[in-house]
């Protein structure tokens, strides 16, 4: 192999997007790379073929007639993109090219194996539960595929973290305002590439029958927006829910609160990966529409291992890559990384549902609310301020005012002013040089400290 390259699945998104194009763990990747293979990743939107182009997204669709293509979540057909559009793709890699890939979706890895293209694609795995966020590996090559197996999780380490998770949350689950003999619908984004069918992107509303089955043998069914859509209005949900008087929709429970909770029997969903994360917690699962990967699986262009930080070290790479590239055997740097809590979470700013179990960021979370409520109070001291003011202001203008109806009279004696309408104290207000109180008819309206 000649060159390693880094590949985004610019079908789908546009490597312009820097919400999808996650370079950034390539560049958590590099550091232990480079110390095995002597060469950088280098990025495929940098490359230039034959005639000096880089490649442009566009113009790839363009040659199969396709366009005004948006730059995330486009809902392309495999079918109408043409030879043209994969002779220019290719003008820019060959079989001797080593891809490694960041969510590479399931068409553009087979065009890369009919093409005898060898891949590591890398995907954020779909357990969220461990001391950091991880990522699984995917493959088209059987030999690197048993290589990677040997670095998978076990199965016991996803218990655990499970155990430990439902121990905290024992108190909230017992107290969870749910019915016994329920289900869970997990709901997921509104364009979600893995809800596609035909076109169509799959919600609650087009599992009616099967959800008219299941309200017979569980008590309620409970429908979850999902977080990121969680406030954003859908007719076409809101109104199925009101229809089907068996599903009622929770809002502000956490998921893992509700799945450490024993009143919930079952967890269904279009492909959400809750679903897997859901088995962990003893809960019976189904797919209304199909699981988007296999993991840790038999060898397959859609089977991922569990992998949690190896990737990050060389002795991994030195594993992988022998036979690939010219090794480097005299390093002395295997081990470059060891523990640390929440790298690729704190990079990517992804909690997903951990946020909620995550020490560090609660502490965020309530220092942010305190700083709300602080803000918050000393805009009311700011607004009770000026009203205050404006009553002195319009008192003064009475007082102005020669009418038989109005007599005022301001008294001031040290520190203290007392203004007086008809004869009654209207205002009051004490003021030195370390705070300032005031009171209208008596009662204290506001208390400065300086």
């Amino acid at each position: 192999m000649k060159r390693i390259i880094f590949l985004s699945d610019f079908l789908f998104h546009s490597p312009d997007r820097e919400a999808s194009y996650h370079r950034w763990i390539m560049d958590l990747l590099e550091p232990a790379v480079k110390s095995v293979i002597g060469k950088p990743i280098i990025d495929f939107v940098n490359l230039t073929n034959d005639h000096g182009e880089r490649f442009n997204r566009d113009y790839f669709y363009e040659l199969s007639d396709i366009n005004n293509v948006t730059d995330g979540y486009y809902s392309y057909d495999m079918k109408k993109i043409n030879k043209k559009s994969w002779k220019y793709f290719f003008s820019f890699i060959n079989t001797e090219d080593f891809i490694l890939g960041v969510e590479l979706g399931i068409d553009l890895r087979q065009v890369l194996t009919n093409n005898k293209i060898i891949f590591i694609n890398f995907w954020f795995h779909s357990f969220h539960l461990f001391d950091d966020m991880f990522l699984m590996l995917n493959t088209n090559n059987m030999e690197l595929y048993s290589r990677i197996k040997k670095y998978q999780i076990p199965t016991a380490k996803f218990e655990l973290y499970t155990t430990i998770v439902t121990k905290l949350l024992k108190e909230q689950a017992q107290k969870v305002a749910i019915d016994n003999n329920s289900c869970l619908f997990i709901g997921q984004t509104f364009q979600d590439k893995s809800v596609e069918k035909s076109g169509v992107f799959l919600n609650i509303s087009h599992f009616g029958k099967r959800l008219d089955q299941l309200s017979k043998e569980y008590s309620t069914i409970y429908y979850i927006p999902h977080p990121a859509v969680a406030k954003e209005r859908n007719v076409e949900i809101e109104s199925f829910i009101k229809e089907h008087p068996y599903i009622k929709k929770l809002e502000n429970i956490p998921t893992y609160v509700l799945l450490s909770s024993s009143k919930v029997e079952k967890v269904i969903g279009i492909s959400s990966s809750v679903l897997y994360e859901a088995q962990f917690f003893n809960k019976e699962i189904e797919y209304l529409y199909q699981p988007l990967f296999d993991i840790d699986g038999s060898f397959g262009l859609n089977t991922f291992i569990s992998v949690y930080n190896d990737y990050l070290n060389p002795a991994f790479w030195c594993e992988i890559l022998k036979d690939f590239f010219r090794i480097n055997y005299n390093r002395k740097d295997d081990i470059l990384f060891d523990k640390r809590i929440s790298v690729f979470r704190s990079v990517a700013n992804s909690y997903h549902g951990y946020r909620w179990l995550d020490p560090y960021m609660k502490m965020v979370d309530k220092t942010n609310g305190l700083n709300t409520q602080i803000k918050n109070l000393a805009n009311y001291v700011n607004e009770s301020t000026k009203k205050i003011n404006n009553l002195e202001t319009e008192v003064c203008r009475l007082a102005s005012e020669k009418s038989s109806l109005c007599i005022y009279r301001k008294l001031k004696k040290g520190n203290v002013v007392i203004r007086y309408l008809f004869g009654i104290p209207i205002f009051k207000r004490i003021k030195s040089e370390h705070y300032k109180k005031i009171y209208i008819l008596g009662i204290p309206v506001c208390s400065i400290e300086k």
